[in-house]
């Protein structure tokens, strides 16, 4: 009888020690949990974390800066013309243009650190270049990054847009930014044309890089003042490509733009 007594004893010891045992258990990964959730949600009160959202949300969409950019390496290949110096300036200001249009397209981080990382060293050794009066290295670049940011560009621009879920004034800039570079583009293939298969323009003397940014964008306003002429048929019909090109663009895209000017898109809409 006592040793029945002695078996129960401990086998009621032993489900109060399993028990306490599940308790602690049971309440451990509630601690984890809740530890677990406060290290998750501080990161949200971390002042530094709210700043670089901040940051992120201003260069978002910032395609004013995109177009001022564009439009001051217009002014400086035209005042400062075909020069090391402007080799120098052109290129630190298209590296900066192209990171511009990158960053405000909401592109990949992978793909906008990757193009740091190109773009840093060859803006390094491009100005070293132009500074030191070895203008070669300089004046390549200055096309590389041209031709990446006339190629690039638009096409990064263009798929952001699509995604704005509203028409905002910075959709209009960025389609005004898409139009500038198209005429940045058809500059640098003219320039192509005139290199594989000289001289592009029947007009003598000339050629240099202002002269084609010049040719392009008054062929594209279908301005045509008549001082430089395309001399071969691929160059004429690349000119007549662009200038309609240019009066579609500004007829149709950027005149629904602004006339639907603060419509939000349904969701129904693709």
């Amino acid at each position: 009888m006592e040793a029945e007594l002695l078996d129960l004893k401990v086998q009621q010891n032993s489900e109060r020690i399993v028990g306490r045992v599940g308790r602690l258990a049971g309440a451990r990964p509630a601690r984890t949990r809740t530890t677990t959730g406060a290290a998750m949600t501080q990161p949200e009160g971390d002042p530094s974390s709210r700043r670089t959202r901040g940051e992120l949300s201003r260069a978002l969409d910032n395609y004013g800066v995109v177009l001022v950019l564009i439009v001051t390496s217009i002014l400086v290949l035209a005042v400062l013309g075909d020069s090391h110096l402007a080799d120098a300036v052109t290129v630190v200001i298209l590296g900066a243009t192209l990171l511009a249009t990158l960053r405000a397209s909401n592109v990949r981080r992978r793909v906008l650190r990757i193009a740091t990382w190109l773009l840093a060293p060859a803006l390094v050794l491009a100005i070293l270049s132009a500074l030191l009066g070895s203008g070669d290295f300089a004046t390549a670049t200055g096309k590389a990054v041209a031709a990446a940011l006339a190629v690039i560009a638009p096409v990064v621009i263009v798929r952001r847009l699509v995604q704005h879920p509203a028409i905002t004034f910075r959709t209009v800039l960025g389609a005004l930014c898409v139009y500038l570079l198209v005429g940045f583009f058809f500059s640098f293939l003219f320039s192509l044309v005139g290199h594989l298969s000289p001289p592009f323009f029947a007009q003598p003397d000339s050629g240099s890089t202002i002269d084609y940014v010049y040719f392009s964008y008054v062929t594209m306003s279908t301005v045509g003042y008549g001082d430089l002429t395309a001399q071969g048929d691929l160059g004429r019909m690349l000119a007549v490509t662009e200038a309609l090109l240019g009066q579609l663009y500004l007829v149709t895209i950027v005149a629904l733009l602004v006339g639907n000017l603060g419509r939000v898109r349904r969701h129904d809409e693709p």
